[in-house]
């Protein structure tokens, strides 16, 4: 665990993350789109935690923003 009352799921093959689980909010999973067969699909529709954003990522003024967790 990397996180307290936090589960991260991870492919068995590659490694990449594939979902994010929070204690704070049982009823939500987070999947991680690009782990998707066809992400494009599901394009975002809002930016979250952009307070930790690296400094050279523009946030894109066509979503919804949020500095921290939507929840």
């Amino acid at each position: 665990r990397s996180s307290q009352g936090v589960v991260r799921q991870f492919c068995g093959t590659c490694g990449s993350q594939i979902s994010y689980e929070c204690a704070v909010s049982p009823a939500t999973i987070d999947i991680t789109t690009a782990s998707l067969d066809n992400p494009n699909l599901f394009p975002p529709t809002l930016e979250v935690w952009l307070e930790h954003r690296v400094s050279w990522e523009s946030p894109d003024q066509n979503r919804t923003h949020y500095p921290r967790s939507t929840r």
